[in-house]
């Protein structure tokens, strides 16, 4: 029984994430990989070449499933695998209960088990961190020279050709090399050529951009330097962690962080982790050191990485903050194994571990309604409404991330409406994006590009050839306030862009396409508890909806027309109530 756990463990969490693994566009970076692994190209930097690779050799070798679920299904083999490992490595380490226990409360886990179930590079990440581990574990046990080099090369390997987090493992890689490294010369340099070799295929991966295809290419990369260029993360500024210029303290995501443990792990098990913290000073030899690598890592990858966010931890900033508590979470496991170890050895009671596991019954019934993407179809349910509202030709201004890659995925993945040019302005810096949109479409017209004026630019330029929408974002926004041509909203989904022949509407008429478009479009799923209004990406994109009413609430205000106001105001809040909250003292 024992050489087949990893393989129960693997085959159970597999079937599990895979059952709830996405089927439909999602947001974040998410649909950008779906888009990536059906047509291939090139990710948004670094790249994360390891994980676009295997999503298209997914899409293109399985033979059933639908894109979105087969590039989501690598991610579910992903994470299963960095349990399975994880699972070896605290076994050596601990005992077969404690590392089941330990696997078992991050398996459960809200944010592992929701990242393994979407087209996300995260679980990559973990496995990663789990392959380390497993090596320095068998260091600490013996295990030297270069075939431990190798395996240490390959695992770090591993993450270079997938996310650039696995430098903030270095305590752990440090103490790996100075463990099997041998005490003769010649066997020192053997196994430092030998790790060498092993991180090759890391970096190598990253040509795999200069191969002249695929429907989206981030960047223009023609050479070794766009290469590099890409790999240092250039476009972004290789060590800013966010755009955000407002006011935030260094410690608000840490802080965040460190309150969310008692929900992510149930309490329980944060409290084994910190028996296995304290149980580091009984420990003795390399075991000693292993644990102070591993408690450094989890410094280093938890608290001290998160003080380099500045993005405020609320929204849709939250979202991006909270996907990086994965890896500190995974290195939380092992002190969750040695606590659980120091429990049982001190209690010696036969119902001490049926009381640990009865815990992932309590993570399970608290985190399974949230953790899967499948049946999860606002993004998709919104862009399909979108695409079913714009007129032939349109140019649409979007916003956001979701948006954006959700559009490329309908477009080039799907083949759904490929004559709609879909704008992000907020790319305008970027002159490759704004070529390759001219390219794909002639006669679309986007020069002189100034970033913060984007939107005008985009509507003065096409505005007199093409029908123009923008999303509420851009019409609501104080920037563009009283600088925007008139418009009306439209599906429910977007604000047109009155032409320069075409008169307004009158807001009952309005009133009743909005209404109509409501009952033509399909919505599947809605944004309808507090955790899905501040906990995901798709939030924004579902509020669009709401903010067509209140748009159209406040013309009817300039009309004087106070009673369908209201009415609409209210439509808006029962449509979205974390966004318009109770306006019931609106009533007349």
């Amino acid at each position: 029984m024992r050489s087949r756990d990893p393989w129960l463990i693997f085959v159970g969490f597999a079937a599990l994430y895979g059952a709830m693994a996405a089927t439909t566009a999602q947001g974040g970076d998410a649909s950008e990989f779906m888009t990536v692994a059906a047509t291939f190209g090139t990710p948004h930097p670094p790249g994360y070449p390891l994980f676009a690779a295997l999503t298209w050799l997914s899409v293109h070798l399985l033979p059933f499933g639908g894109v979105a679920w087969k590039a989501s299904i690598v991610a579910s083999l992903q994470a299963a695998g960095a349990l399975a490992v994880l699972f070896v490595a605290l076994r050596e380490w601990t005992a077969r209960v404690p590392a089941l226990l330990a696997v078992g409360a991050l398996g459960t886990s809200l944010h592992f088990w929701r990242y393994a179930t979407v087209a996300e590079v995260f679980a990559g990440g973990a496995l990663t961190a789990a392959l380390l581990l497993l090596v320095c574990v068998k260091i600490a046990r013996g295990w030297s020279g270069p075939r431990a080099a190798l395996g240490l090369g390959l695992a770090l390997s591993t993450g270079i050709a997938n996310h650039h987090t696995v430098v903030l493992l270095f305590p752990l890689g440090l103490f790996a090399l100075i463990g099997l490294l041998p005490r003769d010369a010649a066997g020192r340099l053997r196994s430092l050529v030998a790790g060498a070799l092993a991180l090759i295929p890391g970096f190598a991966a990253y040509l795999l951009f200069l191969i002249p295809a695929g429907a989206w290419r981030w960047g223009d990369i023609h050479d070794l330097g766009g290469v590099l260029h890409h790999f240092l993360r250039r476009d972004y500024g290789t060590f800013k962690l966010g755009l955000y210029e407002g006011d935030v303290s260094r410690w608000d995501h840490p802080l965040y962080w460190l309150g969310q443990l008692t929900h992510e792990f149930v309490g329980l098990y944060v409290v084994l982790a910190l028996v296995g913290l304290v149980a580091l000073r009984r420990l003795r030899g390399r075991d000693r050191w292993l644990g102070v690598a591993t408690a450094a890592s989890l410094l280093v990858a938890g608290p001290i990485f998160l003080t380099a966010f500045n993005l405020p931890p609320r929204g849709s900033y939250l979202v991006i903050a909270t996907r990086f508590h994965i890896l500190p979470n995974l290195l939380l496991a092992p002190f969750i194994a040695l606590g659980a170890q120091t429990l049982l050895q001190r209690t010696r009671s036969r119902w001490a571990a049926p009381a640990l596991f009865a815990g992932l019954l309590v993570a399970v019934g608290l985190h399974g309604p949230n953790a899967g993407h499948r049946g999860w179809t606002v993004l998709e349910d919104y862009l399909s409404n979108l695409y079913a509202t714009v007129e032939p030709n349109a140019v649409v201004i979007g916003s956001g991330d979701p948006a954006v890659f959700g559009s490329l995925y309908l477009q080039h993945a799907q083949g759904l409406r490929p004559d709609v040019v879909y704008v992000e302005p907020t790319m305008a810096g970027h002159p490759w994006y704004v070529d390759g949109l001219k390219a794909q479409h002639p006669g679309f017209r986007w020069d002189n590009t100034v970033p913060r004026d984007a939107v005008l630019e985009i509507i003065d330029q096409n505005l007199d050839d093409r029908p123009v929408y923008i999303m509420f974002k851009h019409a609501r926004s104080a920037h563009y306030e009283g600088r925007l041509p008139p418009g009306y909203p439209v599906g429910a989904v977007l604000m047109k862009i009155a032409g320069p022949d075409e008169a307004l509407p009158p807001p009952a008429d309005v009133e009743r396409e909005l209404r109509a478009a409501m009952e033509r479009h399909t919505i599947r799923s809605r944004v309808d508890t507090l955790y899905r209004a501040k906990s995901t990406w798709e939030y924004n994109d579902y509020d669009q909806y709401a903010f067509a009413f209140d748009t159209l609430a406040k013309a009817y205000e300039r009309t004087g027309d106070l009673h369908s106001a209201v009415r609409n105001r209210e439509t808006a809040a029962e449509l979205s109530p974390y966004r318009f909250g109770d306006l019931a003292h609106l009533r007349r």
